[in-house]
């Protein structure tokens, strides 16, 4: 730091020509140089001082030895300097020989010069090549980049637009066939309760009526396909399905079992099992939540299902199950579920 500031100082005190001040910083400079890089510019420095202080001897000394540098620029400053010197003590074959070496080196410096200022030049004109590839790679890549959204966008909408119309027949055949279902379960209730009219008025003929009676249990079978083939394209039971594929697949589910959906599974499991819920309730003290369970039971879905339903663990399940048996309908029989016991009683 000290050397740097001694060598400016050193050259502004020369061009106000305060020479001895020019020389005390040129020396300073010399004595603070850390390397032998900057010695030989340092020399120079000096140099130049004591030449404007008219102390040609000096100045010759230290100009010389400038001259152990490699660098053409401190030559030529050099030569330049003694070619002065030459000239003012008379040495006029000295001067000439050093003012041919100061143009030598002269020329070195400024054709060094051109060509940093050649290859400047051409590094420019790659960065400016390489600027103009990029902004067109660039405009290249927005324009794929629009285009591929625009193309997925367009690809997009048209699923989507194809799903909902799927989504949309496919919701119209599940009324059509719910609507197909009802008249069809009203017509056989239609049947059922004028075939019961007739087998009461063939009451002394036995054959007849046992005729009747097979037929009343062949309505009643086919009554009861149709009310499972309804439950199974229920509201109810599409969601419980959904609701347990997502919990297969990703241990998780955006849908809930809500309230409102426990009262429609009740009054399905109702309807297709002949007011079973009501039955249960009137002659064992179950809760809501125990008739939940039991509904479940009469459901086609395995009992290891349940807890994504009732979002609670299968032990849990289990318990409350034993506990409903035992404790609620005092079944004592330990090899019988409780699905097997809401069978059973389906048939009295």
């Amino acid at each position: 730091m000290v050397a740097k500031t001694a060598y400016s100082l050193s050259l502004l005190y020369g061009r106000m020509n305060m020479g001895e001040k020019a020389v005390e910083f040129a020396k300073l400079n010399l004595n603070n140089q850390e390397t032998s890089n900057t010695l030989d510019r340092a020399y120079l420095v000096l140099g130049d001082a004591y030449y404007k202080t008219a102390l040609y001897d000096s100045a010759s000394i230290y100009l010389n030895k400038s001259l152990c540098s490699e660098d053409e620029y401190t030559k030529a400053g050099a030569y330049m300097r003694l070619a002065d010197i030459a000239k003012k003590q008379g040495k006029l074959e000295t001067a000439l020989e050093m003012e041919r070496k100061y143009s030598f080196y002269l020329n070195r410096v400024q054709q060094k010069q051109q060509n940093v200022a050649i290859v400047t030049t051409e590094k420019n004109i790659i960065i400016q090549r390489k600027q103009l590839e990029y902004k067109a790679n660039l405009n290249q890549f927005y324009y794929y980049m629009i285009t591929g959204i625009a193309i997925f966008l367009s690809l997009f909408f048209i699923l989507w637009k194809k799903h909902r119309k799927e989504k949309s027949n496919f919701e119209q055949k599940e009324i059509e066939l719910n609507k197909k279902l009802e008249d069809l379960l009203q017509q056989k209730n239609e049947q059922i309760n004028l075939l019961q009219e007739e087998i009461a008025r063939h009451n002394n003929n036995q054959a007849e009526r046992d005729s009747l009676k097979e037929e009343l249990h062949r309505l009643k079978t086919e009554r009861q396909a149709l009310l499972n083939e309804s439950y199974e394209h229920s509201e109810v039971h599409v969601k419980m399905k959904r609701i347990i594929q997502a919990y297969k697949k990703t241990d998780k589910s955006s849908e809930h079992f809500n309230e409102e959906d426990w009262k429609q599974l009740i009054a399905e499991t109702d309807v297709r099992w002949n007011n079973i819920t009501i039955r249960l309730a009137a002659k064992y003290p179950l809760s809501q939540d125990e008739i939940c369970l039991c509904c479940l039971h009469l459901t086609d879905i395995p009992t290891s299902h349940f807890r994504y339903l009732m979002e609670c663990s299968r032990d849990a399940i289990y318990k409350k199950g034993k506990r409903i048996l035992e404790q609620k309908m005092k079944c004592t029989d330990k090899s019988i579920s409780l699905r097997d016991f809401l069978e059973q009683f389906l048939l009295k």
